[in-house]
């Protein structure tokens, strides 16, 4: 890993995020205080992992819930697992895989 934590392979490519990054903090700042219902589609977990890192820097109570094959009912996993939580966002990821 170097200074910033990135992995010589991985550098390059997520560098070039900052558009996508800024997207989503718009979303989260339009959003917040309300709810609203957003997607985003990512074509890499890396990617994807890495942008939600560098959100949670900025807010901390982001919450990210995974989703598995085994989960029937995402919408109830996700809710059941947000319980007593005060999140400014909710990142829900692998349910491509479910």
């Amino acid at each position: 890993m170097d200074a910033h934590g990135d992995t010589p392979t991985t550098r390059e490519p997520l560098a070039q995020q900052s558009a996508e990054l800024a997207a989503l903090r718009r979303m989260l700042a339009a959003s917040e205080g309300t709810f609203s219902f957003s997607v985003a589609i990512c074509n890499s977990s890396a990617v994807r992992d890495y942008l939600i890192s560098k959100l949670r820097e900025e807010s901390p109570s982001i919450a990210i819930v995974e989703v598995n094959k085994e989960v029937a009912d995402i919408l109830d996993f996700v809710r059941t697992s947000i319980v007593g939580t005060n999140s400014a966002g909710i990142f829900v990821v692998g349910p491509e895989g479910a």
